[in-house]
């Protein structure tokens, strides 16, 4: 199966990593992965893995962040 996306490709996403590390960094508190929900991110596609997960760099709203994204989501391309 291709990937629907490839590298550099510029994409809107849902993801908790963000939230997550920074909470990990600064939160002095007992969250866990489990207590964030995904939000709406936009970044570029750094890597290609098995065809439908992707390792993409954020821009928006926090920037550089790398984060592991399903294909399932990626909400859409963003042109440049």
């Amino acid at each position: 199966m291709d990937s629907k996306y490839k590298k550099g490709d510029y994409v809107a996403f849902m993801a908790k990593q963000p939230a997550v590390h920074i909470n990990r960094m600064f939160g002095y508190n007992d969250l866990t992965a489990d207590d964030f929900k995904k939000t709406e991110h936009e970044g570029l596609i750094q890597a290609v893995i098995l065809d439908n997960m992707y390792v993409i760099r954020t821009t928006r709203p926090l920037e550089g962040f790398s984060c592991l994204v399903d294909e399932k989501d990626i909400l859409h391309l963003i042109q440049k």
